[in-house]
C-alpha cells in the first residue's frame, strides 16, 4: 500500500498526468492520493448554491 500526498490543485491536474505522477502505473486499488486543501472540483459552485 502506498499513500500519495499533495497539496492545493486550484482545478490544475496536470499534476496526476502521467508524464508527471509516474507512480500511478504501479498504483493498485491499495494505494491512495490524499487531496489536503481545495482540490477546485468544477461543479462545486453549483453545488454549494445548491446546498444553500
Amino acid at each position: 500500500m502506498s499513500i500519495y500526498i499533495t497539496g492545493d490543485c486550484h482545478g490544475d491536474y496536470r499534476r496526476f498526468s502521467t508524464e508527471i505522477f509516474l507512480e500511478q502505473y504501479m498504483m493498485g486499488k491499495k494505494d491512495y492520493v490524499i487531496i489536503c486543501g481545495d482540490f477546485g472540483y468544477r461543479s462545486e459552485d453549483c453545488v454549494c448554491r445548491f446546498l444553500r
